[in-house]
């Protein structure tokens, strides 16, 4: 299901549910808690992968929520690209919010 409405919603990971209205960085934060031990209060923008104690395939499973969460395709080379938290949260917010007149 791809989020296209406000009243739209999408269960993530542990459960959570999400609305596209809600904050993009909260909800890549929880995505990220949910394929690491580390607790959602301590993820920051600038928490790394390594921080996390994601391997690659955590780190693919953490992008695949976050698509599936926004409906945005993320391509295997932005992938490579995230270094942290809020690498996800940047390009997200890049191609959702609208660009200011």
């Amino acid at each position: 299901m791809i989020l296209t409405h406000s009243t739209s919603s999408r269960i993530i990971g542990s459960g959570e549910r999400f609305h596209m209205n809600d904050d993009i960085g909260s909800m890549v934060r929880a995505c990220a808690s949910t394929h690491s031990d580390m607790p959602l209060h301590s993820i920051t923008d600038d928490t790394t992968f390594d921080d996390l104690g994601m391997d690659s395939l955590g780190c693919i499973c953490l992008v695949v929520d976050v698509e599936d969460a926004t409906g945005i395709q993320i391509g295997c080379g932005d992938r490579i690209s995230f270094d942290t938290v809020g690498d996800i949260i940047d390009f997200v917010s890049a191609r959702t919010l609208p660009l200011a007149a």
